[in-house]
């Protein structure tokens, strides 16, 4: 009976170690997957804000008149929401 309860307890063992092994497998593949996640956004988000001064660059009067009218709109809008 000792033999079949040593035997037992060993299962389980290799069992758990398996569980864990794989366990920390997906946590080491999640950690990559995240790390070049915020990699790509960040490459993303310089890329995109190159772009957009590239473009603020090129046509400079167009987007002056751009934040000239949300300007407007803003002080337009925003008196009234502060109104009870």
């Amino acid at each position: 009976m000792a033999a079949d309860v040593k035997e037992a307890v060993e299962r389980i063992e290799k069992g758990v170690n398996k569980a864990k092994a794989v366990f920390f497998d997906k946590a080491e593949d999640g950690k990559i997957a995240a790390e070049r996640f915020v990699k790509h956004g960040r490459y993303a988000v310089e890329n995109g804000f190159e772009e957009a001064v590239h473009k603020v660059n090129r046509e400079p009067f167009k987007f002056l008149a751009i934040a000239f009218a949300a300007g407007v709109l803003f002080g337009f809008v925003m008196p009234r929401f502060g109104r009870r």
